[in-house]
């Protein structure tokens, strides 16, 4: 069901009437300001989702060159219409992150950091809109994004 959004999404952000057809309505972006009053209903369950997909990163990403701060942060929301029906969400999520293949990192001095490349560990994911199913986006697994 989720994977027909991914290549036919049709940013709807400047309008705030009912979404017609197939379509997708950003409902929270945390940079460009945007928070419909959907996503104020729906903010405690994105951010528990969040948090659950970026612990898949202890075995994926974080088995590499980064360390994450563990503090996820929601980026953006998506609402996912099908025939006028709300389908589900596309959420992206990231957590403050270093790479630390190329610097003398120690776990034990997290003072070390501060000679390590910093960015962002970004990833997304797709939720039934009553978040009881979710699923990585398969486009945009988890990358690093250096400051």
């Amino acid at each position: 069901i989720f994977s027909s959004f991914a290549t036919s999404t049709t940013l709807a952000a400047q309008s705030r009437t009912a979404p017609q057809g197939d379509t997708s309505v950003v409902i929270y972006n945390l940079y460009n300001k945007i928070q419909d009053p959907l996503y104020s209903f729906i903010q405690p369950q994105v951010e528990v989702a969040a948090a659950q997909q970026a612990q898949i990163w202890g075995d994926t990403i974080l088995e590499g060159d980064y360390v994450a701060d563990g503090r996820t942060q929601v980026d953006e929301v998506i609402a996912l219409y099908k025939n006028n029906i709300l389908q589900g969400y596309k959420f992206t999520y990231s957590e403050k992150a270093w790479l630390v293949s190329d610097c003398n990192y120690n776990n034990d001095n997290v003072e070390s950091l501060n000679a390590c490349v910093e960015g962002r560990i970004v990833e997304s994911s797709y939720s039934t809109p009553d978040f009881q199913k979710t699923e990585q986006d398969e486009e945009h697994y988890a990358e690093f994004i250096h400051n």
